[in-house]
This record gives structure tokens, C-alpha cells and sequence, in this order.
């Protein structure tokens, strides 16, 4: 007789977190754990108590996730889509494909009024998403011809640029994205590198 010992190796890993506060000033720790399909996890500070744990569809994991000017959570989810939830709530919106044929968002930053930035596969590029205004492309492009990652996308509020880690060769691009004027800021020597995160 055959006794099922369930799977040999189990995969616990999580790749980013993220702080946020409930509209009733409670305040949480969100992350994803990498499975089939992936979970987003909630937890209550400082107790640690679980407050959520939801499924996301056709999603294996995600890399980052980040919190909105008006306190929104949003997610990477898989196929190119991205994902929001109200902190507190446990109503997990799927808002769309954030770029035709782009299939992952490897990582998300906020910006002014409502407005999140992600960085895209395989077209290296980076999208604008404003809850009134939809998605759109805020590099008219791969933001470096020939180059298929961003992996780091981080928002200067005040002057409302976004800094661009690329790969699979580094570059590091100054985005304007009302303009979608692009500056190299990263040094040739260090351009051989696998990507700038």
C-alpha cells in the first residue's frame, strides 16, 4: 500500500511587502506568497494577526506592491494584468492588462493623485495608471531600444519624474512621463551590468 507523503519541496517565498493604513486608521502589512495560485496576505500591526488571505487569479507571486496617494493597494498580477484592493477590504479588483502584450509587471511605484507607475516584460516598458483616466503608456515605448526589463521603477513626487531601472543590459532612465522625454543617468562602466534595480 502506496501512502501519498504530499510534495518533497514547498516554495514559502515572498518578494515584496508593503505598509498600509484602513480608512479607519488601522494599520497593516500586506505581502504576496508564491504558489499556484499566488496569495495575497494581510496582517494586523502590531498584534500580527492574519486579516486576510486571498487567491490571485492566474497569478504565481509578484515581485513588489505598492500603496497609492489615495490609499489604495495595488499588485502585479499575472498575464499583464494589475490588481487592487481597499486595505481593510477583501474585494480584490482586477483592473485590466496594464500594456497589450506586455506579460509581467515586475515592480510598481506611486505617484500624485491616485496615479501608480509599473514597470514592464517584454517590451521594457512603463506604464501610468490614474483611477479616472485608465492605463497609459507614460514612455511612448521601451523606455532603451532593444532592452526587455524593467525591473525598478521608483516616483520623485515633487517633480514628478519617474526613475527607471532597466536590464537585461543596466541602465538607469530619467522619465518624464507628461513629455516621455528619457535620460540616460547611469555611467557606461556600469552599463554591462545584468540591470539596474
Amino acid at each position: 500500500k502506496f501512502t501519498d507523503l504530499g510534495p518533497q519541496v514547498t516554495a514559502t517565498t515572498i518578494q515584496g511587502s508593503v505598509f498600509a493604513r484602513t480608512d479607519a486608521g488601522a494599520d497593516l502589512v500586506y505581502t504576496v506568497a508564491r504558489g499556484q495560485p499566488g496569495h495575497l496576505l494581510g496582517y494586523e500591526l502590531p498584534s500580527g494577526k492574519p486579516v486576510l488571505d486571498l487567491p490571485i487569479p492566474k497569478t504565481d507571486g509578484c515581485w513588489n506592491l505598492a500603496v497609492s496617494s489615495d490609499g489604495w493597494l495595488y499588485l502585479p498580477g499575472g498575464e499583464g494584468h494589475l490588481f487592487r484592493v481597499r486595505p481593510g477590504t477583501d474585494r480584490l479588483e482586477d483592473l485590466g492588462v496594464a500594456l497589450a502584450g506586455e506579460t509581467i509587471i515586475w515592480d510598481l511605484s506611486a505617484g500624485n493623485d491616485g496615479e501608480i507607475f509599473g514597470g514592464t516584460y517584454p517590451g521594457g516598458r512603463v506604464f501610468r495608471y490614474q483611477p479616472k483616466e485608465g492605463f497609459s503608456d507614460a514612455g511612448r515605448g521601451s523606455i532603451v531600444a532593444g532592452e526587455n526589463y524593467v525591473r525598478a521603477v521608483a516616483v520623485h513626487r515633487p517633480s514628478e519624474k519617474v526613475f527607471v531601472g532597466v536590464g537585461s543590459h543596466a541602465h538607469l532612465i530619467e522619465l518624464d512621463p507628461k513629455t516621455g522625454a528619457k535620460r540616460e543617468l547611469l555611467p557606461e562602466k556600469y552599463r554591462a551590468e545584468e540591470a539596474a534595480y
